[in-house]
């Protein structure tokens, strides 16, 4: 039997080690692009201003909210589909 959690419920990355990660792209001048796939994980990109937000496409209202300030500083990327 396989167990497949939903949809974007899964979020890897801790907000510890989101923050770190932001912080060691930086120290080397570099973007930081990160996979959010569910709400935690775009809330957590967007609280640390993450430059680049791959797809987003699980998130909910809230995560969209925290988006709307910073919209003219990052970029999201949607999922590309063949169908």
């Amino acid at each position: 039997m396989t167990l497949l959690a939903p949809k974007g419920s899964i979020t890897v990355m801790s907000e510890p080690e989101v923050c770190a990660a932001v912080a060691s792209a930086r120290a080397f001048h570099r973007r930081e692009h990160f996979h959010a796939n569910g709400s935690d994980a775009v809330k957590r990109a967007a609280c640390n201003e993450v430059d680049i937000i791959y797809h987003c496409e699980s998130a909910d209202e809230e995560a969209l909210d925290l988006l709307k300030p910073c919209k003219d500083q990052f970029s999201s990327v949607p999922r590309w589909t063949q169908s």
